[in-house]
């Protein structure tokens, strides 16, 4: 999705207390039925996807937040996108990191926080 259709076609709108009801220009190519339905007047909104960590919507988010895979099948992912174009390294941006494969001794998640700028 790129940052015209996300940042006028959602997050602008929502900003506003507008609801919004998305389809993604793919679901339409494939007359794919349903929506994306956002109520309006809502105070948080996460946007999920490894797209919205690209350079070009950094500042359309209050907080990125990046969520990682286990190491293996991360490598796997990021080689095939990374060879195809599709991003660049979205995780560096990122102002929270959370380890998804809960490794850490406890069994809890782990994260770490990261100033932005």
């Amino acid at each position: 999705m790129g940052r015209p259709l996300l940042v006028d076609g959602v997050l602008t709108p929502v900003r506003a207390g507008r609801a919004v009801a998305f389809r993604r220009p793919q679901w339409e190519a494939r007359s794919r039925p349903g929506a994306v339905a956002v109520p309006a007047g809502i105070d948080h909104l996460l946007v999920e996807g490894v797209g919205v960590g690209r350079a070009t919507l950094h500042d359309a988010f209050d907080v990125h937040l990046w969520v990682e895979t286990p190491s293996e099948l991360r490598r796997a992912r990021d080689e095939v996108r990374l060879a195809a174009g599709e991003m660049g390294r979205p995780w560096e941006r990122a102002d929270v990191v959370v380890a998804g494969d809960r490794t850490g001794d406890d069994g809890r998640l782990r994260f770490r926080l990261r100033p932005r700028g």
